[in-house]
């Protein structure tokens, strides 16, 4: 009876050891980089709401208006954003575990924050043109400023990882943060 008692004391610490071994992400701490994060812990955790935070409001909504481009994707109907969205967010995750395995991980790691002037950079401002929202401009008088965030992307699994230099661009709005509206369907995927 002792042998067994001490061979599942064995195999719970041996398990314990494995799951609590995991690789941490390091989490975004400077507050103009917030926005990324909050997109992360979307993909990640699949939750829409909070990878919707990551984006102006008025171009989220604009997107959600878009009922053309989403609402009968796929040979599926979707009766709602969020139901739609919730699959991408999905089939994002599953190309993850495709290229990397199980428990996946991702980061980034903020090297340089650094003002930029919208007139240096038009294609994003002045002559953004949406390719997802027919009619949606982008208002450049609400745009407080903007920032160009570089570092580290990492996403990792169990069976591989990869590293890989991003730059994202971020708005400020009304007092709060945000990814650029042309993020909105291509981060992290």
């Amino acid at each position: 009876m002792r042998k067994i008692n001490t061979l599942i004391f064995l195999i719970l610490c041996f398990s314990f050891m494995l799951t609590s071994c995991g690789r941490e992400a390091v989490r975004i701490t400077r507050e103009e980089a917030m926005p990324i994060q909050n997109a992360i812990d979307g993909v990640l955790g699949k939750d829409t709401a909070l990878y919707r935070s990551a984006f102006p409001i008025d171009y989220d909504t604009a997107v959600e208006g878009e009922e053309a481009m989403w609402k009968y994707e796929n040979s599926t109907v979707y009766t709602d954003f969020n139901g739609y969205l919730n699959e991408m967010l999905i089939g994002a995750l599953e190309a993850d575990r495709v290229n990397y395995g199980k428990n996946i991980g991702m980061e980034f790691i903020v090297e340089s924050v650094t003002e930029i002037d919208p007139e240096e950079y038009p294609s994003y401002f002045k002559s953004y043109d949406d390719i997802y929202v027919y009619y949606y401009t982008l208002d450049i008088s609400s745009v407080e400023k903007a920032v160009k965030i570089t570092g580290k992307l990492n996403i990792w699994g169990d069976k591989d990882e990869e590293s890989s230099a991003a730059e994202f661009i971020v708005l400020y709005i009304n007092g709060v943060w945000y990814l650029h509206p042309m993020y909105y369907y291509t981060t992290f995927y």
